[in-house]
């Protein structure tokens, strides 16, 4: 029995060592020298807690003498399991790490320790990889915790048919929470529908495309619940999960957005400018022209009018002449001086308005468009029935506006649908309207004459008529205007139409912070 202790203690390939009640080494086997980098006889009358063997705790803090299991087990007379210390290997000056077991002998009839048996189990792989492993997460951690973008850890949940059908939050960054606005106790652990507010969740099958394909993507949205421009990257976490790294952008959008509509307001007052100076330089030279005619036939007719009547003396076709000029060729002059006058007045006067327009204060409020409609028709109650139109307002969004120029261009709208209504039927216009992300969308639609697709455009150009001559009162600035004032809010004014069934006039304006209908 002896010589098969022997065996096993010499061939084991655990290193053993056998320390006596001073933890001095007594013997030790081929293992423990290969493992320890001393030979047999510098092993021998080793102290266990020799400085020389530097041990230490995995997180290099220095291993106790109290807590080595040889000082253990010599003091309590029970064995100890699974210590681990870092022992410099002498051969190789390295560290090793060592997994320690110890068994104490002990003496007969008294108890008392006499040795310790230590078992050796070289773990260094084991340690180094683990603390490998453990440096890799606190990367990750740090990471996760001091990035700039918000990180959101997701798991693909599958319905009954093994299809993708909603995805949970598993964990968030503290920069999630400042982009998206959600707490991390409220996200970690909800499903992503229910967390957003939408179905399908977000963006599902991007996600889980990723996921599943294992191939990574990237792409720029707008995301309407919450308001926001987001730059977003997806990441596979195996077949069931995904990883997103997002940034949002509004600010940038914003930006983006303000300097298109300063260059687009700039290329809109550029137009306006050069309609401007072709209206200086045509319309208004029109009537001009009139007036110098007319004040020159004026003219000749009074230097006419002076020789007949020096020249008077009883000539009755000479008193004729005299009375026609009095009674016809002068007032004609003249009414033609005062109609193009008049036409020069209201050219100025449309001129003017244009830019009081442009340069009024924005006082920006929620606005019910609803009340404002009805108030609206009201003031406009004598050209309504005088038309004998029929106008009806569905349920509209409120949005954000200055309360007097948003009134007036559905003024203008509706001024508008009167004046071009089809003889041949009864006006009907409907008013009505939705939520377009973030704006408020409301149509002006009406049963009027329509206008032919190549002219739709046009219908925005200063002073533009679709017929000058078809006797409606007017300057031609009323949807140009209306235009105007719908831009300035940021916002947007298109036309659509069909010649011989009617218009629809869609405004997009930001939107308000309530529902449909009145606040």
């Amino acid at each position: 029995m002896d010589e098969f202790l022997g065996m096993a203690f010499r061939d084991s390939p655990y290193g053993m060592v056998y320390h006596d009640a001073s933890s001095r080494a007594l013997v030790c086997n081929e293992a423990a020298v290969r493992i320890l980098g001393i030979s047999s006889a510098g092993a021998i009358g080793t102290d266990a807690y020799d400085p020389e063997w530097r041990s230490v705790r995995t997180d290099g803090s220095p291993f106790p003498i109290e807590e080595h299991p040889v000082s253990v087990c010599l003091r309590t007379g029970k064995p100890v399991r699974g210590a681990i210390a870092g022992i410099r290997n002498q051969a190789g000056d390295r560290t090793r790490w060592l997994k320690l077991d110890a068994v104490p002998r002990i003496e007969e009839g008294s108890g008392r320790p006499l040795g310790a048996l230590v078992w050796i189990d070289d773990v260094t792989e084991e340690v180094e990889a683990g603390k490998a492993e453990k440096r890799s997460r606190d990367l990750f951690s740090s990471l996760f915790d001091h990035m700039s973008e918000g990180v959101a850890l997701h798991e693909v949940v599958l319905g009954a048919d093994g299809r993708p059908v909603d995805y949970r939050i598993v964990d968030v960054n503290p920069q999630y929470e400042s982009h998206v606005g959600i707490s991390r106790n409220a996200a970690v652990g909800t499903l992503a529908s229910e967390l957003y507010g939408v179905s399908p969740a977000p963006f599902l099958e991007e996600y889980c495309g990723v996921a599943s394909t294992g191939k990574p993507c990237r792409f720029e949205t707008y995301f309407p619940p919450l308001d926001k421009h987001f730059l977003i990257s997806v990441a596979p976490l195996g077949p069931d999960g995904f990883a997103t790294i997002f940034f949002d952008v509004s600010k940038t959008k914003r930006s983006e957005a303000e300097r298109e509509r300063l260059v687009a307001e700039l290329e809109r007052k550029n137009k306006e400018l050069e309609s401007i100076v072709y209206v200086a330089s045509h319309d208004l030279r029109s009537p001009l022209v009139n007036i110098q005619g007319f004040s020159a036939r004026l003219e000749r007719d009074c230097a006419e009018l002076s020789s007949i009547l020096a020249a008077v003396g009883g000539d009755a076709g000479a008193e004729a002449r005299a009375e026609e000029i009095c009674r016809e060729s002068m007032p004609r002059s003249l009414e033609f001086i005062r109609v193009s006058g008049i036409k020069i007045d209201r050219l100025i006067s449309g001129l003017l308005r244009l830019s009081r327009t442009g340069r009024a204060a924005l006082v920006s409020q929620e606005l019910d468009i609803e009340a404002m409609l009805r108030e609206i028709i009201k003031a406009m109650s004598f050209q309504v029935e005088k038309a004998g139109a029929r106008i009806e307002i569905g349920s509209l969004p409120t949005c954000s506006g200055d309360a007097d120029q948003v009134a007036q261009v559905f003024t203008n709208l509706l001024d508008n649908a009167i004046k071009y209504r089809a003889k041949e039927r009864s006006l009907e216009v409907g008013i009505s309207g939705k939520r377009d992300g973030s704006k408020s969308e409301y149509v002006v639609a009406d049963n009027g004459i329509g206008i032919e697709a190549d002219r739709v455009e046009r219908v925005w150009e200063l002073f533009n008529r679709l017929d000058p001559n078809d006797g409606v009162e007017g300057e031609g600035l009323g949807l140009t205007l209306a235009r105007r004032i719908v831009e300035r809010h940021g916002g947007s004014l298109r036309a659509e139409s069909e010649l011989g069934k009617g218009s629809r006039f869609i405004v997009s304006l930001p939107r308000g912070g309530s529902g449909h209908g009145r606040p």
